[in-house]
């Protein structure tokens, strides 16, 4: 045991790193529970209080710079000139993301009873998901409720509680086997608790599952994933060619049958208002009594200059831009560079156009024609934030999510978006289709189940019929106060009742 407690911030820090392999596409849950177990044998160890948050650091520094290695595949579409940033981003991730796991072993420390130690680890571990979602604009991937979404059933409870909500059962249930001590009361405790929370979750998606409605609605979409190398997406060689390619896949034979046809992010390189000698193309992918949905670099003219906006424009069969949305949340060093003044010009990578886009304002319900399907729209990674994607007071039928993970490759980094996807489904009660120029197509219902889905990298259309939303869920009704408050609450009472814990 010496060599482990003599190198255990490594050991930490390799404990984090296993733990990623829980995450999507993996779904090896049981690395989890021993990661987080053994980590929690160190932390209950821990001397004082830097100890225990360097033990979490190291921990974090493992899970996130190992979790969020994807990101490098976008700096190396182009290894010439942004090539030397692969390491910065693998060492940037793991430094200041470890943070968040560094704070809940600190909070954890005061506790030597071990189960009070665990709960206030889970509850704040939580609320540091959390607090990832909207500081410095927000990050919240890597979520380990999502270690779940390998089940339809294990992520019904995110309609009560929402992902964070089963980040901490996750959390709670990995960590327990570090209380088995060699008597049958500690035995007893941790097989009630780790029982009651895998049977408790699993029941009750078992029961709102079988309870579904599994009819669709009757409006019909198609959506069009032509995988385009991110390479040539933007190649002045290639751009007339792509663009092409999306009008002649979305004509296929049945294109009038639909009502939406949809295309991925800044699919289109021509905007139609800018440039209205390509409409004429345009039109031919456009359904007879439908719209065509898809994303394209919009402008806006403020003070002198033209701003870029991401956004999403439906055109009619008319060749009319009837309704627009301008992505609300933006990408850090991707979309604008925040402290951009303070910053070398080599720190820009990622997106093609080097600029600051203005951001939309507000959440959109966008309802084109009577005899259609009120939607509402997001545009790539803005599907990520949990309690984010519409507006409760005024609820869409589904979801238009356009997307493309081209920057990504063959990366944890297309399924973990899918996946998020899927999470925001259960979550809101809202069926999403997802439309990714490369990345993962599909039509996902108001469960989160996949009903249909395109490959990462397959080159094809997916014609499908919209699902069914379905009432308010619990969680978009209360949105993320009722797991704080859970959190809080349990996190307070171990406090107050810290002096009378006596440890076994």
């Amino acid at each position: 045991m010496q060599i482990f407690e003599k190198h255990k911030n490594m050991w930490c820090f390799f404990l984090g790193s296993m733990a990623v392999c829980a995450l999507p596409p993996f779904y090896i849950f049981p690395l989890l529970v021993v990661a987080l177990s053994f980590f929690m044998t160190f932390l209950q160890r821990a001397e004082s209080k830097k100890s225990a948050f360097a033990l979490g650091y190291a921990f974090g520094f493992g899970f996130f710079s190992a979790g969020l290695s994807w990101i490098i595949n976008a700096v190396m579409i182009e290894p010439e000139e942004t090539g030397w940033l692969a390491p910065v981003i693998y060492l940037a991730s793991g430094a200041f993301f470890g943070l968040f796991c560094a704070f809940p072993a600190l909070f954890s420390f005061k506790f030597k009873n071990i189960y009070a130690k665990i709960i206030v680890f889970a509850a704040s571990w939580t609320i540091f998901e959390w607090i990832r979602s909207f500081f410095l604009t927000g990050f919240p991937w890597n979520l380990l409720g999502t270690s779940l979404a390998f089940s339809n059933e294990l992520i019904q409870f995110a309609s009560v509680c929402g992902t964070y909500g089963l980040s901490f059962l996750v959390v709670l249930f990995c960590c327990m086997p570090v209380a088995l001590k060699k008597n049958l009361k500690s035995f007893l405790i941790v097989a009630l608790v780790m029982s009651a929370i895998a049977v408790g979750i699993f029941s009750f998606g078992y029961y709102r599952l079988g309870k579904a409605d599994k009819e669709p609605t009757e409006y019909k979409v198609r959506i069009v994933q032509p995988s385009i190398p991110q390479r040539l997406k933007w190649s002045r060689d290639s751009v007339a060619q792509n663009f092409a390619k999306y009008v002649e896949m979305s004509a296929q034979e049945g294109k009038d049958s639909v009502d939406f046809v949809v295309w991925g992010e800044t699919a289109s390189p021509y905007n139609p208002k800018v440039l209205p000698e390509y409409v004429g193309e345009f039109m031919k992918a456009v359904p007879q009594d439908g719209y065509l949905l898809f994303g394209v670099l919009d402008y806006e003219l403020l003070q002198g200059d033209y701003l870029h906006k991401n956004s999403m424009l439906a055109m009619n069969s008319s060749g009319e831009v009837v309704d627009s949305y301008d992505k609300m949340h933006l990408v850090p060093f991707g979309e604008y560079i925040p402290f951009r003044k303070y910053l070398p010009d080599a720190i820009r990578p990622v997106t093609n156009i080097i600029g600051e886009f203005k951001a939309g304002e507000e959440h959109k319900v966008i309802k084109l024609s009577d005899n259609k399907p009120a939607f509402g729209a997001l545009i790539c990674y803005e599907i990520i934030f949990p309690a984010e994607i519409t507006d409760a007071q005024n609820r869409p039928e589904w979801i238009a999510l356009l997307t493309n993970d081209g920057w990504y490759g063959m990366s944890m980094g297309p399924y973990q978006h899918f996946v998020a996807a899927r999470m925001r489904a259960a979550e809101e009660g809202l069926p999403i289709i997802r439309s990714a120029n490369s990345g993962i197509s599909g039509i996902i219902d108001s469960y989160g189940r996949t009903v249909q889905k395109l490959d990462l990298y397959e080159d094809n259309i997916l014609d499908g019929y919209i699902p069914k939303a379905i009432a308010p869920t619990i969680y978009s009704q209360f949105s993320n106060i009722l797991v704080l408050v859970i959190c809080l609450v349990l996190m307070l009472v171990i406090l107050l009742l810290s002096y009378y814990i006596k440890e076994d």
